[in-house]
């Protein structure tokens, strides 16, 4: 009796593994049919690829690709988490450097208010925890608040040099992010903090140099 649960279980498995390699095989079709709509419209043959050439379109719908790629992956499966994981910091990157390829574009050809409008397009995906004693869960949030602020700030210093009418660029200093810090009326004992806070530094030094002005 215990065999034939056994090999009905068996049977049940490899029946289940077959319509998931069908699937994914499916998947995969589907996705390379899509790449290769993607390169004859966008004339580049990947995100990379399309990054250099600036077309941001096509680079974009790349990223989307893949995008959907990382979504569809099992976690299940043994270093299915971790691939996923990595996958997920990979494509992170990539929408990083989309951003800043765009954005750099415009301010080259000095056209600062579309630069501006790029970044404000940036999509924060970290949150922050203030009421936390672990460092740690911050450093996401902060991490992607720097690479936005700093874009910024130098889009700032960029219109600086070129003259740029003081009324805009105090507008756009309001659009900094505040960064989290270490609440300095809650140390540790040990060292470290037991909460955070939002501090909103990065505003107030680009008031301040755009005010010296």
């Amino acid at each position: 009796m215990l065999l034939k649960k056994n090999k009905i279980e068996s049977i049940f498995f490899l029946l289940g593994s077959f319509i998931i390699s069908l699937l994914i095989s499916c998947g995969d079709e589907k996705m390379d049919k899509e790449r290769d709509k993607f390169k004859e419209k966008y004339h580049c043959d990947s995100f990379q690829d399309c990054l250099s050439k600036n077309e941001f379109d096509g680079a974009y719908a790349f990223y989307s690709l893949k995008k959907q790629e990382i979504e569809a992956m099992g976690s299940k499966t043994v270093g299915g988490a971790n691939e996923k994981r990595k996958k997920e910091e990979e494509l992170n990157q990539n929408y990083q450097q989309l951003i800043s390829a765009q954005f750099s574009f415009w301010v080259k050809q000095k056209n600062f208010e579309t630069a501006f409008n790029v970044l404000q397009e940036f999509n924060f995906e970290a949150k922050y925890n203030l009421n936390t004693d672990d460092e740690d869960e911050n450093v996401r949030y902060n991490e992607e608040v720097s690479f936005y602020n700093n874009l910024l700030d130098s889009l700032i210093n960029k219109m600086i040099i070129e003259s740029q009418p003081k009324n805009i660029l105090l507008l756009y200093c309001k659009s900094f992010k505040p960064i989290v810090i270490g609440d300095v009326n809650n140390k540790g004992v040990l060292g470290g903090f037991n909460s955070y806070v939002l501090s909103d530094q990065p505003y107030k030094l680009a008031i301040e140099k755009v005010k010296e002005l």
